[in-house]
């Protein structure tokens, strides 16, 4: 996060703080934290939060899966990206990082060196988001973020060695990637 553009706040849950070295250096650069466990907390905070980022014109960073994946595949997201945009009205440019499951395990305090790759997306506009479609407007932003789908591209029948190339290879059928 201290690697983040200036103007740029972070929101993480408040057991970051115990991560050696990174948990410190995330409340030195002023970012927040929130009670994932009290949902109208977290609802709470999330709404100041928003305030704060359009009152001082700021970027706001979330990960919308919640926790690191490790396999390295998208996890389901969860709603608090989409509460925040539509309380900013700011569009949500997705950045996609690979390769975080392997430097930083989960369950593991230990960062190896690895190479990452980081990819910025398009911003998506969310001027004609609405409340009502929260679930929608997540699926969205979950869908462009999604690898490509390579085996429904190359034809894929379905049978086991051609679906190592797909997005999901541990469907029954690469059809339903």
């Amino acid at each position: 996060m201290w690697l983040a553009p200036t103007c740029t706040v972070g929101i993480a849950k408040k057991e970051i703080i115990w991560y050696p070295l990174f948990g410190q250096l995330y409340v030195l650069a002023n970012h927040l934290r929130i009670d994932r466990s009290n949902p109208a907390a977290a609802i709470h905070s999330m709404k100041q939060v928003a305030r704060a980022v359009v009152k001082n014109n700021l970027s706001l960073i979330l990960f919308p899966e919640g926790t690191r994946s490790k396999n390295g595949r998208l996890l389901p997201f969860k709603k608090g990206f989409v509460h925040a945009a539509l309380q900013t009205g700011l569009p949500v440019v997705p950045i996609v990082v690979t390769g975080t499951h392997l430097a930083w395990r989960n369950n593991s305090l230990r960062v190896r060196p690895v190479p990452l790759t980081v990819k910025v997306l398009p911003p998506i506009g969310t001027a004609g988001w609405e409340e009502a479609r929260v679930d929608e407007h997540v699926e969205v932003v979950a869908v462009r973020l999604q690898p490509p789908r390579r085996a429904e591209a190359a034809g894929c029948s379905g049978r086991p060695e051609e679906r190592l190339i797909c997005h999901r290879p541990d469907e029954d059928s690469c059809k339903q990637c």
